[in-house]
């Protein structure tokens, strides 16, 4: 998985970097702002349901039929509505103007809505926990589109031919998960659940359906935002630094996915060696982050002038403001794991709606003076609040709280205290 999360970030690093070169700040902006609106629209098509299904498979082995394929007629039906609510729309938009590119942009960007009820299919392999196969061919797809992307640079393609490449890259990841079902003999056989039934896993379903796509809609807001704001290049501008920042948060995922199991052994065992463990996890989170941060800004200024280019100047001072977000991103994900062990639930959802209306406020005052800025400086604070600051307004969680900031301000002393006792 961290093999997987490092090919995806080095994709986005080199290739998309040579891409954004050749497009230009405006096309980048553009097709940015088409994958967050269709980022959002996928997550709406999921409507919450992969993790429960999951538990269900293994739960209910005998009913895997009547989910899988109740999920995947509700996701079609999502789908369609969605994908052609979102062409009309913009048809008529930009059927006003005299250039009706972007109506095709959109129209390309938009088709893998219709391919992603088929990833419903993916989940029967993480259920039976053979989902190695899908990651390596979704890793072989990516590196031969990553070539296409390369010859099109060279014969000087137009920017939808890049969205036709995306879409290709995301829809054959949810339709080879269909393939390698089918051919693995996994697929079960076409059944449906009775209405009730089905009524019964939506109501269980849309707690994290509300909680999934607030997550996703603060961190695909700023661009939507900043596109009919400030128009499509400040987006652009704005969507590179966002996306170099961003290659740093494979790195507190892969921490937390390779520590839950000790953590949790401990959980059940002792909790006075869970908070030591707890704490010592925080403090590593905070020095990997600090050390991050002091990384990316001696290098990744260097690298944006380089690679992107003079039209992408502006990204380094974005840049600058955005990687600030990083330590609280590592404080977040290391307390989801405490919250999942504690069952925490609530909390999650209600810090993720708390963080979804604080970015869009901020975006709304300060996207109008600041620009690109403005977007990367409400980015900040509200990773800020939803990581570390929502913490000490539940009492539960509030220890918790105070332990990230030991772990913000201290941990290097801490840890050099525990190594010399």
């Amino acid at each position: 998985m961290l093999f997987d999360k490092v090919i995806i970030a080095l994709d986005a690093a080199l290739v998309g970097a040579l891409v954004a070169r050749y497009l230009g700040p405006s096309d980048v902006g553009t097709l940015a702002y088409y994958a967050s609106v269709v980022a959002i629209a996928i997550s709406v098509v999921t409507f919450g349901t992969d993790s429960i299904l999951v538990r269900q498979f293994i739960k209910h082995p005998d009913k895997r039929g009547k989910l899988l394929w109740s999920a995947f007629l509700m996701r079609i039906v999502f789908a369609s509505v969605l994908f052609f609510s979102l062409s009309i729309r913009e048809f008529f938009v930009q059927n006003t103007q005299s250039d009706m590119t972007n109506f095709y942009i959109m129209a390309v960007s938009a088709l893998p809505l219709l391919a992603s009820p088929a990833a419903v299919f993916r989940l029967i392999l993480d259920a039976e926990l053979t989902v190695k196969w899908h990651i390596v061919i979704t890793n072989i797809i990516m590196f031969i589109l990553a070539v296409v992307k390369l010859g099109l640079i060279q014969f000087s393609a137009p920017s939808v031919m890049f969205a036709l490449v995306l879409t290709i890259q995301t829809a054959s990841s949810f339709i080879s998960g269909f393939i390698i079902v089918k051919r693995g003999g996994l697929l079960p056989t076409f059944e449906i659940l009775p209405m009730q039934e089905f009524r019964l896993l939506m109501i269980e379903c849309w707690p994290l359906f509300l909680s999934t796509v607030s997550i996703v809609l603060y961190m695909n807001l700023d661009v939507l935002m900043l596109n009919e704001m400030k128009g499509p290049t400040e987006a652009g501008i704005y969507s590179v630094a966002k996306r170099l920042s961003s290659i740093w948060y494979i790195l507190p995922v892969s921490l937390a996915t390779s520590y839950f199991p000790k953590l949790t052994s401990t959980y059940m065992t002792s909790k006075t060696n869970y908070e030591k463990q707890l704490n010592w996890f925080f403090d590593i989170n905070s020095i990997i982050a600090l050390l991050c941060v002091f990384i990316a800004l001696l290098t990744f200024p260097f690298l944006i002038r380089t690679f992107y280019g003079s039209a992408f100047e502006s990204s380094v001072s974005v840049f600058y403001y955005f990687i600030w977000g990083l330590p609280f991103v590592f404080m977040g994900v290391a307390r989801g794991l405490h919250l999942m062990l504690e069952g925490q639930h609530k909390f999650s959802f209600a810090a993720n709606i708390i963080g979804l209306f604080i970015n869009l406020l901020l975006n709304y005052l300060l996207i109008p003076v600041y620009g690109a800025k403005g977007a990367a400086i409400a980015m900040v604070v509200s990773l800020v609040s939803i990581n570390f600051v929502i913490s000490f307004l539940d009492r539960k969680v509030r220890p918790i709280g105070i332990a990230q900031a030991k772990s913000l301000f201290a941990a290097p002393w801490r840890l050099y205290n525990r190594t010399i006792t």
